[in-house]
């Protein structure tokens, strides 16, 4: 039963990292659309 329970342990571990590197990675993406963003605003004026 034990190796039942650290097996679960670890897929959510893995399902948990996986999500915050997503999470962390679609922010950065949002920086960088919002600079460029930004900077087609300044080339139209």
């Amino acid at each position: 039963m034990t190796m039942v329970a650290l097996a679960y342990g670890f897929i959510w571990l893995a399902v948990f990292g996986y999500v915050f590197t997503v999470g962390r990675r679609l922010g950065r993406l949002n920086d960088e659309l919002d600079d460029l963003r930004r900077r087609m605003d300044r080339v139209k004026t």
